[in-house]
């Protein structure tokens, strides 16, 4: 809110601004919700906009159209990556393995073509793939064959390689 305040003010522009922070799933528990800002699930977006007060008409149709095509013009990609390092996490606090994607468990199995959940039963092909992004987005831009072993808690070197030569991921350093 701060950011846009100021990006509208140095462009002459006095308009309210209204923050809500919006949580993605209903699994998240808000524990201590901050007293400035609304909290809400992101299905309830369209009943939060609808109860907000409508006010005074503060920007003609032409300067909206103006500060609309300047947001896309100035718009750059947000890569907070890798978090660990950006936010001071230290990545043994990570919880490694695969996750199964139907019970939110770690510690998924490989098996022959196939990743098994021994929680629930579940089967996915492709679900290491997820967790390869994962590491990408948390700790590194890049992985090595033991880097990827020990998050992934597979043993074989073999395995590892066809994973990350599966994902199209581009190769820097020896083989």
């Amino acid at each position: 809110m701060y950011l846009l305040r100021e990006w509208l003010k140095k462009r002459e522009i006095d308009i309210p601004i209204t923050g809500v922070n919006v949580f993605s799933s209903f699994k998240s528990i808000i524990v201590n919700p901050p007293d400035h800002t609304s909290v809400i699930y992101a299905s309830t977006i369209p009943v939060y906009l609808r109860k907000l007060q409508r006010q005074k008409k503060y920007l003609k149709d032409v300067q909206m159209a103006n500060i609309e095509e300047d947001i896309v013009q100035k718009h750059q990609l947000y890569m907070p990556f890798p978090m660990c390092k950006n936010w001071r996490i230290d990545t043994r606090e990570l919880i490694t393995g695969v996750q199964c994607e139907k019970c939110e468990r770690f510690g998924m199995e490989k098996l022959k073509k196939w990743w098994y959940c021994p929680s629930c039963g579940n089967i996915d092909r492709l679900t290491h793939e997820r967790a390869v992004r994962d590491w990408f987005a948390l700790v590194n831009t890049g992985i090595t064959n033991g880097e990827c072993r020990k998050f992934l808690r597979i043993d074989s070197h073999q395995l590892s390689s066809r994973i990350l030569n599966s994902m199209n991921l581009i190769r820097k350093g020896e083989l």
